[in-house]
């Protein structure tokens, strides 16, 4: 079953509009460990994540994002970044993270910029697969 979300901006009074999705990601913690997460929303200047296990604010961490692929359904490009989280909040039995980005230049800043004009130019719903369809590839990001 596919899910359908609002992918215009989201207005807060925020510096960059914010556009809603739903991707997977892992937070790359100390000691190796790696916690599932789900990108909620993104903008160029950050994103908003929501996962199980609480992560400290100010933490700076690696990341791994499912960024779809131009022309690819289904298929998932795992761009490595660095985020530092601002904000946490409790909500049900989820943790919202707001986090922004780290030094995010080069291949990586395309990946993100391709992403949000793709989101911009998709109009009111943008159409996200089942997580079991899903193909993730690496990318360089050099």
């Amino acid at each position: 079953m596919s899910s359908l979300l609002d992918a215009s901006p989201q207005s807060d009074n925020r510096r960059e509009p914010r556009y809603r999705v739903f991707s997977p990601a892992h937070l790359h913690m100390v000691a190796a460990q790696k916690l599932d997460a789900r990108v909620r929303d993104i903008s160029f200047n950050g994103l908003g994540l929501t996962t199980s296990e609480p992560v400290p604010v100010g933490a700076e961490l690696p990341i791994t994002i499912g960024v779809p692929q131009a022309g690819r359904s289904g298929s998932l490009l795992a761009l490595e970044c660095r985020i530092v989280v601002v904000n946490r909040v409790l909500c049900g039995r989820d943790y919202r993270i707001g986090a922004t980005w780290v030094d995010l230049r080069g291949n990586k800043l395309e990946l993100i910029e391709l992403w949000i004009r793709s989101l911009r130019a998709a109009g009111p719903t943008y159409r996200v697969p089942d997580d079991d369809s899903l193909q993730w590839s690496s990318a360089s990001g050099h």
